[in-house]
């Protein structure tokens, strides 16, 4: 892992993390997460094809179930690191392109950052499994 060798520096650093490789039977996201919020307290993530729970205009993975990449998928690691959740602010008719949602996901030692940009806003309801 980069983080134990040639990235080690930035273990006690701010990170930021952009994950986009995935696809069908190969989601190793959860995973990801998990590594990326045990090894640096300080990252911030964005996940690219993510649901945008409150704006259907944005597209995002489903590969079948437990394998959509929606809030349930990431609720375990979103706990057990209580990470802030937060979504595009613009809605999807103003977006031009290809219209794929995100969601980026933070520690509280970062969440401050993210609040104070207005293209992003918090997760409105409490993440929790259905």
């Amino acid at each position: 892992m980069l983080l134990d060798g040639p990235l080690g520096w930035a273990r006690n650093q701010g990170l930021f993390v952009y994950l986009d490789a995935h696809w069908d039977d190969n989601l190793p996201l959860a995973e990801e997460l998990a590594v990326v919020f045990a090894v640096c307290r300080n990252a911030i993530v964005m996940v690219d094809d993510f649901q945008v729970p409150f704006d259907d205009g944005y597209g995002y993975d489903d590969y079948g179930t437990g394998k959509s990449l929606i809030a349930d998928y990431i609720y375990p690691v979103v706990a057990a690191h209580s990470l802030g959740v937060f979504y595009p602010s613009t809605p999807s008719v103003q977006e031009t392109g290809a219209q794929r949602g995100c969601v980026v996901i933070c520690s509280s030692a970062t969440d401050r950052l993210l609040y104070s940009l207005s293209l992003l806003g918090p997760a409105t309801e409490r993440l929790k499994p259905v």
